[in-house]
């Protein structure tokens, strides 16, 4: 037995020398990593280590906020195996030192209260029993009692259920004697935290293993505190104590706002919180009560009285536009959240309100309000959903405003409506179309920069456009083609081509009715021509716009049964092999001579297959008509001419080939070098099925008069005399 005892103080004495050297050897620099030393002893010598550190507490004053580091750090792991009078000792010295007042510095309080939560962790009753042996009233506590106190509660919610009664009732028949403002300070703490203790219990309500405690019984322990802080508190001066009892206040009121009949008097109070907005104190502790009282109002469906519900949208909008003061980042996300709980519990009322400030022209009420809806929309509450067409017709209403950056604001509430899950019954082909209107009006105007950022935002937004979202097959389909001709629309090509591409894909698996377009139907439709021959002319600059000659050619292949029935089959040969063309060469690597024939061969082989002569004359006509939509030169209008009289090289329609030849040669600038070149000699191919005699025609004879563009020595006065005599 002797030597039992013997060895057990070898053991003793080596952990205690070992402990010491490195006390001895501490300072800030090495205190992370003495501590973590010193736990590593204590994994498998707890209670020596322990015994060490609380002899040096009560010997060392000077080093008590490092000894307490250390001991916090050693106390982290498992102490279930620590006997009990040490845990005790461990107790009644951080107690004690805790509640020092005249030696102890608040740094040494700190340690020792932090030491007591960590203790709790496997000693939770014993803790929170030497706290309340110090909470006797009439005596007031210290301060570090209910500060201790508080903490207990934000590290063990659960575990403070069932000290919820106790704990209040004792600190309601306190406040009465409290004066001192330091003191009511920690009184609010303890509050503040113990009231989300309770919300965090209820929010997990199933995971509790003690008897279930009743939801409105709980609520009523905080009423008696929560009258008296409001009735007596609310005028202090102090900044201090009023942040500690805007900070307590949303918790309270959060819990009791439960209870019907104590609703009234927590929005009595409302008033009061808003007006601290105008204070000069720290808002976002206002903002984060606020926000924990609407969360409740929004998840219960407590609906606001309608002069407190006007009263908070005007607060936060204001503290949402005002630059008297910059808002920090979380109050900023916080008011946010404030005004997206509030269309939890009325959309439409809030809607009306934030439809109202668009009204005012004001950049920043403008763009605010636009954020709101744009954060409303983001939600995607169960409350809102049905809403969406109201929130469109807000941000509507801002359509005609020149504001550029209200203009970007628009345009990312689109970009966000668009990225829903669900595009139905939003009128969100009105938000599509206003994509396309703000890209073409920003591109007169690129030498803005703010204009570049709005068309490059402009191209994002359709870039984004996901054809797999709920409605949106029925939002795009097949009102997008619109876009495709226009020429002010180029830089929007490849992400529409892609799109339309998508979506026609789509409608050929639901079958070849759901796939045909309906030309003559309400949306108005390019002509299958003109389709035809605004992708070619896309195609023949297959790099330019990012790419887009490989997405007009994608397209054109997968409308090919709306162009026409016969092309199918050589489209499904030949657009593949075009395609390959283009991503084995690059834009310096590409022979663009080369490169136009093969797009003209296509375009004749196409003709051919077509076999129609009015279709025929139908796509000269467009062909004509887009060349007026290119400046000269350029490399799409030189190819637009070559297109041409391939167009009419096949075409059976001797009238129709005339008046093209006339229109041609009367609108021809002679001055620009492309449109020297004339269609006529692709008409005059050998393959062609007329020859020069048979464009011969008594009633087709142009003469050069006053007015003509021609003169005698032009090479087009030449070829009218050899064809149009």
């Amino acid at each position: 037995m002797n030597n039992l005892v013997s060895e057990q103080e070898v053991i003793e004495r080596g952990v205690y020398n070992e402990v010491v050297s490195l006390l001895a050897h501490m300072d800030d620099q090495d205190k992370d990593r003495i501590a973590l030393r010193i736990a590593s002893i204590a994994k498998t010598k707890l209670a020596s280590v322990v015994r060490v550190l609380l002899e040096k507490l009560q010997q060392d004053k000077q080093n008590r906020v490092a000894i307490y580091f250390i001991l916090d750090k050693v106390l982290q792991q498992d102490t279930g195996g620590l006997e009990i009078r040490l845990v005790k000792k461990i107790i009644s010295l951080a107690s004690e030192q805790m509640r020092e007042t005249r030696e102890a510095t608040n740094e040494v309080k700190v340690a020792a209260s932090n030491t007591l939560v960590t203790l709790a962790s496997c000693y939770f009753d014993h803790v929170m029993y030497e706290l309340h042996c110090h909470l006797k009233p009439p005596k007031l506590p210290e301060e570090f009692i209910l500060v201790t106190l508080g903490n207990l509660s934000s590290a063990y919610a659960r575990k403070c259920i069932p000290f919820v009664r106790v704990t209040l009732n004792t600190m309601v028949s306190m406040l009465e004697f409290v004066k001192d403002g330091r003191l009511r300070q920690a009184f609010c703490g303890v509050l503040e935290q113990w009231s989300r203790a309770v919300r965090l219990f209820l929010a997990n309500w199933e995971k509790c293993s003690f008897p279930k405690v009743g939801q409105l019984r709980l609520c009523n322990h905080f009423l008696p505190v929560y009258t008296h802080v409001t009735s007596n508190w609310l005028t202090c001066e102090e900044p201090e104590l009023k942040q500690a009892i805007i900070k307590a206040l949303g918790p309270m009121m959060s819990l009791l706002l439960h209870k019907e009949e104590y609703q009234d008097q927590i929005f009595e109070h409302l008033s009061w919180l808003l007006e601290q907005y105008n204070e000069n104190t720290d808002v976002f502790h206002v903002t984060k009560s606020l926000s924990q009282l609407l969360e409740v109002s929004g998840e219960y469906k407590i609906p606001l009285p309608d002069g407190k519900f006007q009263a908070i949208c005007s607060a936060l909008h204001n503290q949402l536009c005002s630059q008297a003061r910059p808002l920090s980042m979380e109050n900023h996300t916080e008011l946010v959240h404030c005004v997206v709980q509030l269309a939890r519990s009325s959309p439409e009322d809030l809607i009306a309100f934030l439809h109202s400030q668009l009204k005012i022209k004001n950049e920043a009420v403008c763009v605010t309000s636009l954020k709101l809806l744009r954060a409303i929309v983001d939600a995607d509450l169960p409350e809102t959903r049905l809403k969406k067409c109201l929130i469109v017709k807000a941000v509507k209403s801002t359509f005609s405003d020149q504001n550029a950056t209200v203009r970007k604001t628009v345009l990312h509430f689109i970009q966000r409506l668009l990225s829903l899950q669900s595009v139905e019954n939003c009128a969100a082909w009105d938000m599509v179309a206003h994509v396309f209107t703000e890209f073409s009006v920003s591109t007169s105007k690129l030498a803005i920069p703010e204009e570049n950022t709005i068309q490059t935002l402009c191209t994002d937004i359709l870039q984004s456009l996901d054809t797999s979202v709920t409605g949106m097959t029925q939002v795009l389909w097949p009102r997008l083609l619109e876009y495709v001709v226009p020429v002010q629309y180029t830089g929007t090509l490849k992400p529409l081509c892609r799109c339309l591409t998508e979506l026609a894909e789509k409608k050929q698996q639901e079958g070849e009715e759901a796939a045909c377009l309906d030309y003559d139907g309400p949306v108005k439709l390019p002509t299958p021509q003109g389709l035809l021959a605004r992708l070619l002319v896309v195609a023949s600059s297959p790099y330019a716009g990012e790419g887009h000659g490989c997405a007009a050619l994608q397209l054109l292949q997968a409308l090919h049964q709306n162009i026409h029935v016969a092309v199918g089959e050589m489209w499904g040969v030949k657009i593949p092999s075009l395609l390959q063309y283009i991503e084995g060469n690059t834009e310096n690597s590409l022979d663009h001579v080369q490169w136009e024939h093969m797009l003209l061969q296509f375009l004749r082989t196409s003709l051919g297959m077509i076999d129609d002569s009015a279709w025929s004359s139908q796509i000269s006509l467009e062909l004509n008509q887009q060349m007026a939509s290119y400046t000269s030169p350029s490399r799409e209008k030189s190819f637009l001419y070559k297109a041409l009289g391939t167009s009419l090289a096949v075409c059976q329609d001797l009238g129709h080939i005339k008046s093209q030849l006339h229109q041609f040669l009367k609108a021809t600038d002679y001055m620009e070098a492309p449109e020297r070149q004339p269609p006529l000699p692709m008409c005059l191919t050998p393959d062609s099925r007329f020859t020069p005699l048979q464009l011969k025609g008594r009633d087709s004879c142009l003469t050069a008069g006053p007015d003509s563009h021609l003169s005698a020595t032009s090479p087009h006065h030449f070829a009218i005399q050899f064809c149009l005599v």
